[in-house]
């Protein structure tokens, strides 16, 4: 069904994406330097990915019905918001088709592949710059990941294993999420999960080393 709606969602793709860009626009005018968060093309690398992530945790067949829930709304979210990212990444016939994903998502069996499969496609045309990431990491900026996580991060997640059986949307044990997904997927959740504030558009705070580092830290400590 989505399909037949294709050609009307992509004009609704397209007049969202005006808010978007003055969205981008003020991330744009954030203090300039490496920050992890700041290329737009990587944004939209990440975030599809990360729903890719998102759907791998669906097809679990012990997944908490709370936890699937969780991950359907958060899935939901993500297609909302890839049209609008594809659109300001020139990518006019791939915001048509996820614009329609976005509005006959409800997270059913048969949807979960299928939807994976046309996110796969993206990604192939839209890739995360893992190169820029997979770069060398010293025992300095291992301690800082330290210090960030300890600072920032444990306090929701250390100790929380796969997350509360009966919560919707759920804090994770980093640790253990970095070894259960792709890496390249679990890059994408530090990339686009981590948020700043206000004072710099909620984009991510951390420069391109430090989510390195932070990759490096979880995946192999």
């Amino acid at each position: 069904m989505w399909r037949m709606r294709r050609n009307n969602n992509r004009a609704g793709a397209l007049k969202g994406a005006a808010a978007l860009l003055l969205a981008l626009a003020m991330w744009a005018v954030a203090p300039t330097g490496a920050r992890a968060g700041e290329d737009h093309a990587q944004i939209l690398a990440a975030e599809i990915l990360v729903t890719r992530a998102d759907l791998a945790q669906i097809a679990k067949p012990d997944l908490p019905l709370a936890h699937r829930a969780g991950f359907v709304e958060r899935i939901g979210g993500a297609m909302g918001l890839i049209p609008w990212l594809l659109v300001v990444a020139g990518d006019e016939d791939g915001a048509g088709e996820a614009a329609g994903w976005a509005v006959d998502w409800s997270g059913g069996p048969g949807e979960v592949k299928a939807l994976d499969r046309f996110l796969a496609k993206l990604s192939a045309r839209h890739p995360l710059d893992i190169d820029a990431y997979d770069i060398g990491i010293t025992h300095a900026d291992l301690a800082e990941a330290r210090a960030i996580h300890d600072a920032y991060c444990a306090g929701c997640h250390d100790g929380e294993g796969t997350g509360e059986p009966d919560a919707e949307l759920v804090a994770r044990d980093l640790f253990w999420m970095a070894r259960d997904e792709v890496p390249e997927q679990f890059l994408a959740r530090l990339v686009n999960g981590v948020k700043g504030d206000e004072s710099i558009g909620f984009v991510n705070p951390l420069t391109t080393r430090q989510v390195a580092a932070l990759w490096k830290l979880y995946t192999f400590h």
